[in-house]
C-alpha cells in the first residue's frame, strides 16, 4: 500500500513538472555581436553580489571596485566575445575572453572562452 502511494505520488510530481510553461525568455541568451552587448551592457554600470561594480565603457576602458580594491583596463571584442585586461584586478583573472549572455537584466560572463567560471552581474540603470 505505502509503495502505491509512493508510486502514485511520483507520477504526480513528474507530471507536474512536466506541464510547467517555460519560455525563451526564463534562460540566458547568449550575446555574440559586438552591437548587441554594446547596447546591452556598455556605460552601463554592472555590479555584482554587493562585492563587486564596473563599468565597461564604450571607449574601450573598463573601471570598477572588485573586493573593495580598484580595477582598470581595457577590452575589445573578439571572435564574438568580451575580452579585457585587467590591472589590480581583485579577484577577477587579469587576462581574458569570456562569453556573454543577457537574462532580463543579469548579464552572465563565463570566463575561459565560455569553459571557465560564470559570473552573473546585474545591470543597473
Amino acid at each position: 500500500m505505502q509503495a502505491t502511494f509512493v508510486t502514485a505520488a511520483l507520477a504526480v510530481v513528474v507530471a507536474a513538472s512536466l506541464s510547467i510553461p517555460t519560455s525563451a525568455d526564463d534562460a540566458f541568451q547568449p550575446i555574440t555581436s559586438e552591437g548587441r552587448f554594446r547596447d546591452a551592457v556598455v556605460d552601463r554600470k554592472l555590479a555584482w553580489g554587493g562585492r563587486a561594480t564596473m563599468t565597461i565603457g564604450g571607449s574601450g576602458r573598463v573601471s570598477g571596485i572588485v573586493s573593495g580594491r580598484a580595477i582598470a583596463g581595457a577590452w575589445e571584442w573578439r571572435n564574438s566575445m568580451y575580452c579585457r585586461e585587467l590591472d589590480g584586478r581583485g579577484s577577477l583573472p587579469s587576462v581574458d575572453c569570456e562569453t556573454v549572455a543577457l537574462k532580463n537584466e543579469t548579464v552572465r560572463f563565463t570566463g575561459d572562452a565560455g569553459q571557465g567560471t560564470a559570473r552573473d552581474w546585474r545591470v543597473t540603470p
